[in-house]
């Protein structure tokens, strides 16, 4: 299980999880989670992403994500910690219409991208769940202000989960 928090204990704490529940090899047509449909030829993983607060879980979905959308988007976030990506903004869909990613890189003083703070956004589009709603673009979300540890942490622990469930699948 991939996680990043705030920090904090107690019931103040405030935390992402995302687990990888099954890989779907490779194969022919579509896989689908509820009305959401992904092309099985790219692998895909079934995930579920909650909200925690304080630990207990105030919001959680399950979704499905490309394999080749988890091992781009933990690239790209390691090339933005690194100074490697000149963009200080990554949003990503991650091909999964229900999970928005966007991190934000806010240089310091020097202008080094290395030396900067980062903000984490990861939001659940409710109207992608309840298609007949007719909303899109709003649900829960968390917004996190992670140090580059605590960053790159949580795209390895996400990449890592990845590649163990395709290793089980």
């Amino acid at each position: 299980m991939a996680e990043i928090n705030n920090g904090l204990h107690g019931p103040a704490r405030l935390a992402v999880r995302i687990e990888i529940w099954e890989h779907v090899p490779p194969g022919d047509g579509m896989v689908s989670v509820g009305p959401t449909a992904l092309n099985a030829a790219l692998g895909v993983f079934r995930v579920h992403v909650s909200f925690q607060l304080g630990g207990e879980e105030v919001c959680g979905h399950e979704l499905l994500l490309h394999e080749s959308a988890i091992r781009g988007w933990t690239s790209r976030v390691k090339a933005l910690v690194t100074g490697e990506r000149d963009r200080d903004v990554l949003h990503e869909p991650v091909e999964s219409p229900e999970l928005i990613l966007t991190v934000w890189r806010h240089r310091g003083a020097s202008g080094d991208p290395t030396d900067a703070r980062y903000e984490l956004l990861v939001a659940l589009d409710t109207g992608v769940f309840e298609p007949e709603s007719g909303l899109s673009g709003e649900g829960p979300g968390v917004f996190l202000s992670p140090d580059p540890a605590e960053l790159l942490q949580f795209a390895d622990e996400l990449l890592a989960e990845a590649e163990r469930a395709q290793y089980r699948g």
